[in-house]
């Protein structure tokens, strides 16, 4: 095992060796310095046991370079801007690539690093038409590149792809010309996680995966304004962590999360005790390495939370035994698409005129209705809140198949653009017994945002878009009406399930069962024209549809009806119970992870109970809190205890499963089970 496969405890840019040594880090990831002084430090680090990785920033050019190289610069839209208006953004397609790569090579060769992380390159909104480009994309397509997508659809998207290999190539030729001189230290750079869409910046992790040693990404937390502020999830660390290790399990590779130590814009304030703990439970129990945005400056200011992130990483630093070659044993997968982002989600629209001020970068809203990131943002969250155990999938996932064979349940929270390859092996994945819960307008698209006639996957979702009816309905206030008594995903909820805000006019198919009508706002009276909860039954599988954007409806408003009617589904379409089930309020995420190797399970709880406000100061307490494992994946129980407060439980069996009480939940906990 190499050394960046273990636990991964990053100090940021921390340069002096005593005060990472005192914070618990592993790694630190530095800028060289002058060339003694760098050599000095790297010696200091490794007398500590600690490697270097050398950052080496590849989004900016400083001034000087800028007004060298002009042709080096990004340029947006039609105008070339001067290297003040263009913020010194260099594209990765100019001779500034050559330039890069001498440095990485003199770096490597000169000095004793342990790997070397690229921030960025990456392009930016409306970007980039430099002659560079210009010429490699007139090459590959024979024609220059559109402005607009709707100028020559077709073209546009080869731009779209064009901009993701650019940076492929940059990281595979990169490592290519490190090993050229003997160099087998891991390289990686930043890639693009949940914060945003990938289109604009052409860093796909699931790509880049490929040729990169360490997978990561940032999941910084800024607090610019209330809006802001409220639009990022309290698990954003939980689901980048996710997302890296879906793009790294393919290729074996480590996963390592991004985050501030501070309540940024504010630069020297770190973040509160609730946040240092969120931020690390959420991320080391997604089996990805944590690093931390600290600075010598900062952690020499008197704060009190600079030990309370000493303490957490002793604790992982002590306890990572526990951590090493785990994997996650959740048998519920969730679809991450890039498709989706790249051809249908229309919230975010790039100004190809303006610079790339803030101004010039800014979004504007679009069609609400075909917004796909807040559709799988209210799948997750319902997911959390449930207590549910689950993965992240990919495209590449969905292409090859093979992956989806370990996992009873596959969610498609809206995925409106799937090519034939991924429909049929959806279809195998389902006729061979899996389960398959999907949404909206799934499957309505090609690959590529091209819009189909019908679903492409209508015989498993058991439902065809209405003669005569091509658009979604807007449905603000409506119910959903339960029919069909006993069927086993009314379980616990009402006949009256607030509906979702946009719907699709549909038909079933004459073998699939409609258990859910539409009912406008201000009626109870079943309509059998307007079916929205549609079930299925496929080969050996099931399938559960819903004809509207739920997810995105539970995003902007979590109406608890419908967190319970996705649980609900999930359980039916899997046919059985719950691997594990736990007692308790929303506000815990729940991990089930696995070592082989040790036989045992570690059972995760991430505690976001917080005061109602972001920063989140101290996290409340969770009293009592019940867990019961199914025998099926636990057949045999030898001890359960807590790993923070050392205590052991005392379990019984009940029927099919094992039972035990978490007596307190303060922040974050690890539940041992030690299997026979």
């Amino acid at each position: 095992m190499e050394w960046y496969e273990k636990p991964l405890r990053f100090g940021g840019f921390i340069m002096e060796p005593e005060i990472a040594k005192r914070m618990n880090c592993n790694v630190v990831q530095i800028s060289k310095t002058e060339d003694r002084l760098f050599e000095k430090v790297i010696e200091e680090f490794h007398k500590r046991e600690i490697k270097v990785i050398c950052y080496i920033g590849t989004f900016w050019m400083d001034e000087k370079m800028a007004k060298e190289h002009p042709d080096w610069l990004q340029k947006k839209g039609v105008k070339v801007k001067t290297f003040e208006e263009s913020g010194r953004f260099p594209c990765p397609n100019s001779g500034w690539r050559d330039y890069t790569f001498d440095y990485l090579k003199d770096t490597l060769k000169n000095y004793e690093v342990d790997g070397i992380f690229f921030d960025g390159p990456g392009f930016y909104a409306g970007s980039c038409y430099c002659d560079n480009c210009q010429r490699r994309f007139k090459k590959q397509y024979g024609k220059t590149i559109p402005l607009k997508f709707e100028d020559n659809p077709d073209l546009y998207r080869n731009f779209i792809r064009f901009r993701y290999e650019s940076i492929n190539d940059f990281i595979r030729d990169a490592k290519k010309e490190a090993v050229s001189i003997g160099s087998k230290v891991p390289i990686y750079m930043n890639a693009r996680g949940m914060k945003g869409l990938t289109k604009s910046c052409g860093r796909d992790v699931q790509e880049m995966a490929e040729y990169e040693d360490i997978v990561g990404a940032e999941a910084f937390m800024y607090y610019f304004s209330k809006h802001q502020t409220l639009d990022r999830p309290l698990w954003e660390q939980s689901g980048t962590a996710k997302f890296m290790k879906a793009a790294a399990r393919r290729y074996n590779k480590p996963a390592v999360v991004f985050v501030t130590c501070t309540i940024s814009p504010w630069s020297w304030r770190p973040h509160p005790e609730g946040e240092i703990w969120m931020m690390v439970g959420e991320t080391v129990a997604n089996n990805a390495g944590i690093w931390f945005e600290w600075t010598d400056e900062r952690m020499k200011q008197p704060y009190p939370e600079w030990e309370i992130a000493r303490k957490a990483y002793g604790f992982l630093k002590e306890n990572e035994k526990f951590y090493e070659g785990a994997k996650s044993s959740a048998n519920v997968a969730l679809l991450w698409s890039r498709q989706a982002g790249d051809y249908y989600d229309e919230d975010e629209v790039m100004d190809l005129t303006g610079d790339f001020s803030p101004k010039g970068l800014a979004i504007e809203s679009r069609d609400i209705s075909k917004t796909y990131r807040s559709c799988y943002r209210g799948i997750y969250e319902a997911l959390i809140r449930a207590h549910i155990p689950f993965d992240l999938v990919l495209d590449k996932d969905l292409e090859e198949g093979t992956l989806l064979s370990r996992y009873k349940t596959l969610i498609l929270g809206n995925a409106p653009c799937l090519s034939d390859i991924q429909m049929e092996k959806i279809k195998e994945f389902v006729k061979n017994g899996g389960g398959l819960v999907a949404t909206y307008e799934t499957s309505l698209y090609d690959k590529e945002g091209r819009r189909r006639e019908d679903f492409g996957l209508r015989e498993l979702l058991g439902a065809r878009i209405k003669a005569g009816k091509t658009e979604e309905g807007f449905a603000f206030g409506g119910n959903i009406l339960l029919d069909k008594k006993g069927h086993s995903v009314k379980k616990t909820l009402s006949t009256i399930v607030p509906a979702p805000f946009y719907l699709m006019s549909v038909e079933p198919l004459k073998e699939s069962e409609v258990i859910g009508f539409f009912s406008p706002r201000g009626e109870l009276k079943i309509n059998t024209n307007y079916p929205i909860l549609i079930t299925n039954r496929y080969g050996r599988g099931k399938v559960f549809y819903i004809a509207g954007n739920l997810g995105d409806t539970y995003w902007n408003i979590a109406v608890p009806e419908i967190k319970q009617l996705i649980a609900n589904a999930i359980e039916w379409v899997s046919g059985e119970s719950p691997i594990v089930s736990v007692d308790t309020l929303e506000t815990i995420e729940v991990v089930l992870n696995y070592q082989k190797k040790e036989n045992r399970y570690l059972l995760h709880l991430v505690n976001y109970t917080g005061e109602m406000a972001r920063p989140v100061n101290h996290l409340l307490p969770v009293k009592e809190i019940k867990v019961s494992l199914h025998k099926r994946t636990f057949p045999k129980i030898k001890e359960v205890t807590t790993l923070k407060k050392r205590q052991r439980l005392s379990f019984k069996e009940k029927n099919d499963t094992f039972e035990f009480t978490i007596p307190e939940l303060a922040n974050y906990e690890v539940i041992v089970i030690q299997c026979q």
